[in-house]
């Protein structure tokens, strides 16, 4: 599915190994969301999520906080399948860094 949004914010939920993980990407209004404290537009939630592939990005990793940042967005696709997230970005051509 499309979504058009600013940033976004990926990362997983603390659970049992033997239940798998649950994957959540966090839709975002602005670049940096983690810095400003704003809550997200919307958060997607993929349980018994086993990888996610990214392409077509510059990434950031918070090492705070285990999770990835991806800025300077225009939009980004994300589907599900078989457990595996896909997500394609639309990103400018000069990303923040």
């Amino acid at each position: 599915m499309l979504y058009k949004t600013k940033s976004i914010l990926i990362g997983r939920k603390k659970e049992d190994k033997k239940e798998g993980y649950t994957a959540f990407i966090s839709l975002c209004r602005m670049n940096n969301p983690h810095k400003s404290g704003e809550a997200p537009r919307k958060v997607l939630e993929y349980p018994g999520a086993r990888n996610v592939k990214i392409y077509n990005c510059s990434i950031k990793y918070l090492l705070q906080g285990n999770d990835l940042v991806i800025n300077d967005l225009d939009s980004v696709d994300i589907e599900e399948s078989n457990n595996r997230i896909y997500i394609k970005c639309n990103q400018k051509k000069n990303p923040s860094l």
